[in-house]
């Protein structure tokens, strides 16, 4: 298989890593311990106990000075599961929204259109990136 990477990536000391997923399928949000396996300038490959969906990911404390990204793939590499985050900018408000997620659980906190916000993130995530 070729390498369809624009960065190189370099291997990382086993750094182990808390995150956010928002998973893009069924907007259900999760948390995940992974282990970072490699790095580069656009994002990181991590090792995890479990499998992972595509989705919005956020770090709880930043890697490389990059608050999240998008979890683009997730496959079963012999007892542990890899998957890549390429790194993403998120403004305040969008960071705000996923740590917050779902976006309406009580009647103090305003509803947002959900279909209207992944658009716009998927929408900003292709003109970043051309990613998606």
């Amino acid at each position: 298989m070729g390498e369809h990477r624009k960065a190189g990536r370099q291997p990382a000391i086993q750094l182990k890593c808390s995150l956010g997923l928002l998973s893009l399928t069924n907007l259900e949000m999760t948390d995940h311990v992974v282990r970072i396996v490699d790095i580069s300038s656009e994002g990181i490959g991590v090792e995890s106990d479990e499998q992972m969906e595509p989705g919005l990911v956020w770090f709880y404390t930043t890697v490389k000075d990059h608050r999240g990204g998008v979890l683009l793939w997730s496959r079963k590499q012999g007892d542990q599961y890899r998957a890549g985050i390429h790194f993403l900018s998120f403004s305040a408000e969008e960071e705000r929204i996923l740590r917050n997620w779902p976006p309406c659980p009580d009647p103090l906190r305003p509803c947002i259109d959900i279909e209207e916000f992944i658009t716009a993130w998927m929408r900003a995530a292709r003109d970043q990136d051309g990613i998606m």
